[in-house]
């Protein structure tokens, strides 16, 4: 499964674009020394999707803790941003409601995560390896095939 049909991962799309858009509108001492973080912490909780979907069992839970983490630091952020009144309270709504839908998503993955890890067998296992590798094959297909018309592209627009 490509990591960006993942809900989770659009859920957490969908943060990153608001603290974003939040974030640019901060006046620009707090837009330097919290907005930017905020946007950075944002980005690596992207980073740690896509690292714990192309893992499997004991690195797959220590990108999701990673993840769990990064929630929490987040989370700081916006209660600072709301104590300090740099966000109104209609932005730390909406930036809780959107904190709040990414971590049941990610504490139900870790649940699901872990559950499997305790009852899977050596085939299982195996199986579950050939399927990420199958994925990243498919993956490097397409890029490939992309590539190329980039590349007939270019070559077209020296030609002309």
């Amino acid at each position: 499964m490509l990591t960006d049909r993942l809900p989770i991962y659009q859920s957490t799309f969908e943060l990153t674009k608001y603290v974003y858009t939040c974030s640019k509108r901060f006046e620009r001492l707090a837009r330097i020394m919290v907005g930017e973080k905020m946007v950075r912490v944002s980005l690596d909780m992207l980073d740690c999707i896509l690292n714990a979907n192309s893992e499997f069992s004991e690195e797959r839970i220590t990108h999701l803790n990673r993840f769990k983490v990064l929630v929490e630091q987040l989370k700081t952020l916006c209660r600072f941003c709301l104590e300090m009144k740099i966000t109104n309270n209609k932005q730390s709504a909406q930036l809780a409601l959107l904190l709040g839908n990414v971590g049941k998503q990610l504490t139900g993955w870790r649940k699901s995560t872990i559950d499997k890890m305790a009852n899977r067998t050596s085939a299982e296992i195996e199986e579950e390896k050939k399927m990420i590798d199958m994925t990243y094959d498919e993956f490097v297909k397409s890029m490939d095939g992309l590539i190329e018309k980039a590349n007939d592209v270019i070559i077209r627009d020296i030609n002309t």
